[in-house]
This record gives C-alpha cells, structure tokens and sequence, in this order.
C-alpha cells in the first residue's frame, strides 16, 4: 500500500466536517487576515484594484499555516475558505466584497431592477460576473510550469511604455511569485511533519510532498508531479484569487505521456498509480457529510468540482486510454459521488469505454454526464473559436462549456425563466413593471394565433434584452472589483493583450445566456394554439381566467390543456416548426448587445435545480399549458413533468431536427430509463444514438420504479442508490422530499 485512503478519508472529514460554512462563520478565523488588507489598503490611497489585489496575495502567502494531511501526498488546505466553499466567500473575494459597491454604482436603478427581477423570478442574475464554473488552464501549466508565466510577464513589463499594460505585467509576475511561495511553504510544513510520519504510507505522501516544492513553478516531470500540479491549480485558484474553478481538469488527456513515461521507466506501478489517483479524487467527496439529509447541507450538498474524461486532443485523435478507465474504475470502487465525472464521448470512442460507463448506470450509480463531442465542437467553432483550442472544451460546474486556457465562459450566473414571462404575458402585472422597469403587454387581447405568438416573444425578448444590457454596462467594472492577475497570467492572450481576463483579455469573451423551460413556454403556445384558435373550444379570457384562480375550480379545462395532442417531445411537424421558431429568435436576440468583457452572448438550454422546484419556479406563476402556480419547470430539452413525450427515439428524433448549433454554451437532456430488462447493449446503442441529436449533453437515469418507492419506505436498505439530479448526483435517501417527489414525478422511459 502507497496511500491508505481510508486513513486520508478520517482525516479529511475531520478537518473539512469541523470547517463547514456555518462553523466557520462562526470562528470568523479569517479577521485577523482582513485587518491586514485593510490596513495596507488604508496605508495606500488611490491604489488601483489590480495592485491592491496583488498586495492581498502576497499578503496571504506570508500569512497562512498551510494545513498538511499526513496520509495525502497532495497540498491543501490553506484553511482560507469554509470546507464547501469554491471560492465566492474565501480569503481571495476580500477585495470583491470592498468593492463590491461599484456595480451599484454604475447605475443605481438599473441595478436594483436587476435585483428585483431576479427576486420575483424573471431571470436568474443575482451578479454581473459569474465567480464560480472556471476552470484553470492547466494543460498550459502542465506543458510550461508558472515559471515561464513569470518570466514572459516580467519581460513585457521591461519592454512596454503603456502603463496600464506595464501595471498589469508587474501585478501578474509578482503573484505567480507568491504562488510560487504558497507551494514552498507546503512542502516545509510536510518535510517538518515526515520523521513524526505514523506508518509507511504517512512517510509515503509527505516525502513526495516534501519533495515537490518546484511544481508547479516549473512543469511536472512525473504522473505524480502532473496529479499535483492540477489539484493545486484547481484549490489555489479558488482560495487566493476567489474564482471558483468548476472544473477539475482533463487528467487522462493531460498526464498520459507522463504516466506512460513513469510506467516504462519503472518510476511508477500501475498499482502506485491507483492509488495516486484514489487521493486525488478522494477530497471532494469529503468537504460534506453526505450521511446527513441533502437539507441540512449547503446548495442541497452540490460540490462544484467536475473530472474530464474522454473526447479527443488537439488533433481530433480519440482519448480513452488506461488512464481514462483508471479514473473510472477508482471512483466506482471508493463509491464516490464527487468530483462530477463528464464523459465526452464521440464515434471514435472504443467499446470499453461505453462498458466502464453503463456498468455505473446499471448498478444504480447515475453519477455520470455524458458529453457529445461532435455537437459541442460544431457549435463552438461556429462562434468563430479556433478548432485545436475548442478541441480542448471543458464541461464544467453542472454542464456549462468552456474553452479551456482561452476564456471564462461565465455559464451560468444569468438564467432567463421563459415560463415566467409566458406567465406575464398572460397576467401583467403592474407592480412588477413599476419595480423593476419590465414590461409585458398582454397577449391575451389577440384575435390570432400570430398575434399571440408576436406580443410573447416581443415581450420575452425585450425582457431578455434588458437583463443582457445589464450585465454588459454593470459588468463592465468587474475588473476593478475582483480582478485576477495570477489566473489571467496563465490564459492564452491575457499577457498578450495586457489585460486582466475580467478587462476582455482572453483569447475569446463569452457569456453564456441559458434559457430555462423551453418545453414549458413551447408547450404553452400550443397549447393556447389548439384550445383558442385551432379548435376555438375556448377563449384567450376563459384561460386567462382560470389562470388568475391557478386553475382552482377549473380541473377540467386544465386537463383540456394538458392533453392537447401537441407538445415538446411528440412526432408532429407542427411541433417541430414553433420550436424551431421559438429558437431560432432566442438564440439571435442579444446578437448585438456586447457583454461584460466586450464578447458575445452564448445562449443555451439548460437550467439549474431553483429553476426546476426551489425559489426560482415558487415565484412563477400557472402557464397555459396546465401547470400550477409553484409547478415544476422543464429542464433544457427535456419534455415537461405533464408531457413526458412520445419515447426515446422520438425526443431524439426532435431534438435532431433543431438547429441546435446556436446555442454553443450548451443544451442538455435529462432522461429516466427503467432499469428493469435493461442491459449494457441497449444502453451503448442509445448513447451512440444520442450522439447523432446534436444536444450537447445527456444526463441519464437508470432507475427501478419499485426500487424507488422501496427507498423511501425502506432508506436504509438502498443507501447506494444514486440519482441525477440537476447537473449533480445524489443518494436518493438523503435528498429532501420535495427532491424525492419530484424525481419520482420524471417520467421512466
């Protein structure tokens, strides 16, 4: 034995279950620290944020105890941030806090419309950047080291006469320093706690890290040297630059050369290997006590780490090799739920691969994302981004797309809710027109199907326009309240362009625009197309009526509505064509509104576990398509929980014939299969179908019916049950009931 995993579980649980947010508050263990930013800030007047960001790293690095687990040969922790945290909330956000104020003060109203709508659930953009669903570029680190971050910003800062670009070099070198200070300081402490080391596999770990003090200053040298460098990458990040880095890395891609390297040179057994790799992935999944009830747990217990596997590299050569099923088979045998595993599976992929996969499914492990390579490639490289750089896309956080080393996608921190404005468009309101400078004209004064159609998505539009305007102007500051010099170091054109990633210094600037309840808002207007102008049964009053009372003493006409013969996920052309209307307008609204960093909006479809049963559907009021006030929204291209579609093969059959490409920062379908009769054949064979939709991710299901409501009569008999839930995994028996109810209101197919 190398590493004992079960001893580093003990400790990791011990350390992280005694830090978790609530605790940690408490303590307030970080004061000390923040006297000391505010101190320096005080003592330089009129510092600019990017010098004063840079102070707050340096001052870290000389503050912090690193914090050693003798039986991981792996850093971390710094103790700067509670254990569930990714970065909003830890050391790194002091300065974001500070200056917090100057997105309010862009444009006062303009912001407090923003707050209110999002509060009352027109869209779901509670801050002008998104913090978190980062990911580091390592496989620049992997292939240079910091080191020569350092020495190409030192020069251009040599070299240039512009004294912002001259600012930003100096800023970018001298963090890379203290990052650099940070590794050193936890190789001492693990040198200083080796000749106390309790059992081989203690003396094991802290020797490797006592001996690692370079990496990943300069680039990794050995499969262990590569693991180490990504998971620091990934925890340093969030902890000193306050961005949480949703995304783990592509270790299969990156390390391979290394690993085979180590293999044949007989400096690594593939037993060693195991084990390194059973570390690594250990830490996540031991932040939270996922013994207790998801409701007792922050976010519902969701950590925001994501694994990589699969897909291709630079030269669209297929990745599935021994490491891609090591990774896989380490997290099935330490029966892990995190990190995330995203699969990118493309035609190329080796049977062997789909096998690793469905054995997972099968035996009531739903813990793992499936990726289309083909779909996500086209629609990135259709935004204009270069096909080697896209070829290295990440998935991260929940399922949000990501070039890595070229750009912060920022994929999910402004999430449009089209059933609430179906719901307003049927039943203005003006208060919330007052509050929040919103404004929908009702569409139920329409004497046409047209006319209906045209007042919602006019309203829908304006409405989408206005929050994407928003975040443009109001973000536009993001770089004075957290900028980022160390992470921006290490993206591809930031010391280029001598600009801070936040400032539009990346390579490519998007920011992701999802869309929430397409099949809700879809199923919505055919539904009033049927009822009121196809068959003219009814009125557009009679329904707006029966909404107003949310359908109360109205069952009948609301099961009228409900059973109209078209809706997301039948085989009508009909369907198919408002859907395809319906996206072709939402993808090219915003085309002409430029972003926080200068970029495009990248619209998808795709909405988060709020949008779907918390806050974000409470707050959204009865739809015309039978749905109840407080009802469940339907998720991505999903069909709805009141339409569940035809089948499998005509959903994909659906999804094939839209125009998918336009929505390049990701589109995901969500589907339950029974897991009665099904084998890994059949699954293989789906998986490859699904590959020909053009969605861009499957989240899939393989459930008992009776297993399930066995579960919840029975929860200690079925605590290895695990579900997909919304771009996360859970133990069914832990999740709250309303999880549970609405879980089990999915339809199996």
């Amino acid at each position: 034995m190398f590493v004992d995993i079960e001893k580093l579980k003990d400790e990791l649980k011990a350390y992280y279950f005694a830090n978790t947010t609530v605790i940690w508050n408490d303590k307030k263990p970080l004061d000390e620290l923040y006297q000391k930013f505010e101190t320096y800030a005080q003592a330089h007047p009129g510092i600019s944020a990017l010098r004063l960001k840079t102070a707050q790293t340096r001052i870290i690095a000389g503050w912090f105890t690193p914090v050693v687990f003798s039986h991981s040969p792996f850093p971390f922790e710094m103790g700067l941030k509670s254990a569930e945290n990714y970065g909003n909330g830890s050391a790194g956000t002091w300065i974001l806090r500070r200056n917090y104020h100057l997105f309010e003060d862009v444009d006062p109203l303009m912001f407090e419309q923003v707050r209110l709508a999002c509060k009352i659930g027109i869209h779901e953009c509670t801050s002008y950047p998104d913090l978190d669903h980062h990911a580091f570029p390592c496989e620049n680190v992997i292939r240079y080291g910091l080191g020569h971050f350092h020495d190409q910003a030192e020069r251009l800062a040599r070299e240039t006469s512009d004294p912002d670009r001259k600012e930003f070099y100096e800023c970018a070198a001298e963090s890379l320093l203290a990052i650099k200070k940070i590794a050193k300081k936890f190789a001492a402490a693990a040198a200083k706690l080796l000749p106390s080391a309790e059992d081989e596999s203690a003396k094991y770990c802290l020797t490797h890290l006592a001996t690692a003090s370079d990496v990943p200053w300069r680039k990794p040298e050995t499969f262990y040297e590569g693991l180490l460098a990504i998971w620091f990458l990934h925890e340093i990040t969030a902890s000193v630059e306050g961005l949480g880095m949703g995304v783990i890395g592509r270790p299969d891609t990156l390390l391979n050369d290394l690993y085979l390297a180590d293999i044949q040179a007989e400096r690594l057994t593939r037993e060693e290997a195991y084990e390194l790799i059973g570390a690594f992935l250990s830490y996540l999944d031991c932040k939270q006590d996922f013994g207790k009830n998801l409701k007792d747990l922050r976010i519902f217990g969701e950590q925001c780490g994501t694994l990589i596997l699969g897909g291709c590299d630079r030269n669209g050569n297929a990745v599935c090799n021994e490491l891609t099923i090591m990774f896989l088979d380490v997290h099935h045998d330490l029966k892990l739920i995190y990190p995330k595993l995203q699969i990118r599976f493309n035609k190329k992929m080796p049977r062997v691969l789909y096998d690793r996969v469905n054995r997972e499914f099968l035996c009531g492990r739903n813990t793992i994302g499936i990726v289309n390579d083909e779909a996500v490639i086209k629609a990135q490289c259709a935004e204009g981004k270069r096909l080697e750089d896209v070829r290295n896309y990440v998935v991260g956080g929940c399922w949000e797309v990501t070039v890595e080393g070229c750009e912060h996608s920022a994929g999910a921190m402004c999430y449009y809710n089209l059933p609430k404005a179906m719901n307003l468009s049927m039943l203005p309101d003006s208060d919330v027109e007052a509050r929040t400078g919103e404004r929908f004209e009702s569409a139920c004064n329409a004497t046409s199907f047209e006319e209906f159609y045209a007042t919602v998505m006019d309203n829908t539009i304006r409405s989408v326009r206005k929050m994407c305007a928003a975040i443009g102007k109001g973000g536009r500051v993001t770089d004075q309240v957290i900028p980022a010099p160390f992470f921006s170091a290490t993206m591809n054109d930031c010391l280029d362009n001598g600009r801070d990633y936040n400032a539009g210094g990346g390579r490519y600037n998007p920011h992701g625009l999802p869309f929430s309840g397409f099949a809700t808002f879809l199923n919505s207007m055919l539904a009033v197309k049927h009822v009121c102008f196809d068959t003219k049964r009814h009125s557009l009053a009679k329904i707006e009526s029966a909404m107003r009372k949310n359908w109360l003493d109205e069952e009948p006409l609301r099961q009228e509505l409900i059973a109209t013969p078209y809706h997301w996920g039948d085989a009508r052309p009909e369907t198919l064509t408002l859907a395809q209307k319906i996206l072709d307008v939402l993808a090219t609204c915003v085309n002409d509104i430029p972003n926080e960093r200068g970029g495009k909006f990248q619209p998808a479809l795709y909405n988060y576990n709020w949008s779907i049963l918390g806050r974000y559907a409470q707050v959204t009021g009865p739809t015309p398509d039978g749905r109840r006030s407080g009802g469940y929204i339907s998720q991505g291209v999903t069909p709805s929980h009141l339409n569940s579609g035809n089948d499998i093969t005509t959903i994909f059959n659906n999804c094939r014939m839209l125009d998918l490409l336009k929505f390049s920062a990701g589109s995901v379908l969500t589907l339950s299969l029974t897991r009665n009769g099904l084998s890994e054949g059949i699954l293989t064979a789906l998986e490859q179908t699904f590959l020909e939709t053009g969605v861009e991710m499957l989240q899939l299901n393989c459930v008992s019916p009776e297993e399930l409501e066995d579960a919840i009569a029975h929860p200690d008999a079925h605590q290895e049950l695990i579900v997909r839930l919304y771009g996360y995994s859970a133990r069914f028996t832990k999740l709250a009931p309303e999880q549970q109810r609405e879980f089990i209101a999915r339809h199996i197919y």
